[in-house]
């Protein structure tokens, strides 16, 4: 389980939301934004990685628990955006996920295709 509301580390303050977050055990998520916005710093901090003044409830064990993937990797070139979300969530995403998530113009490329945050898409 992992809950938390506001995350401020040395160098800067990550904007979450005034809702406190709530990640509970088996639940699959997915940290998604533009590049600096402060996606691995929001993971260090949450994984106690790094020193920050936050307010978070973790019963995360690092090793077990997380699992990630890197932006450099060959192993999942071929795949497409649609099959890797349906192996990481173990569903396929419905059409209004799609949407909500802005994810129409980029669903059936290669995840080689896209950008690493160099170029547009």
């Amino acid at each position: 389980m992992l809950k938390f509301s506001k995350i401020i580390t040395k160098s800067r303050s990550l904007c979450i939301e005034d809702t406190p977050i709530e990640i509970n055990t088996n639940d699959k998520i997915a940290i998604m934004g533009k590049n600096g916005s402060g996606k691995t710093t929001l993971i260090n901090c949450l994984l106690n990685l790094i020193d920050s003044d936050n307010d978070i409830e973790s019963s995360i064990n690092i090793q077990t628990d997380i699992g990630y993937q890197m932006q450099q990797t060959k192993l999942i070139d071929d795949l497409k955006v649609n099959e890797l979300l349906e192996l990481i969530f173990l569903r396929k995403f419905t059409d209004k996920e799609i949407k909500d998530n802005n994810l129409k113009n980029i669903i059936h490329k290669k995840i080689k295709v896209l950008s690493g945050g160099k170029n547009n898409i």
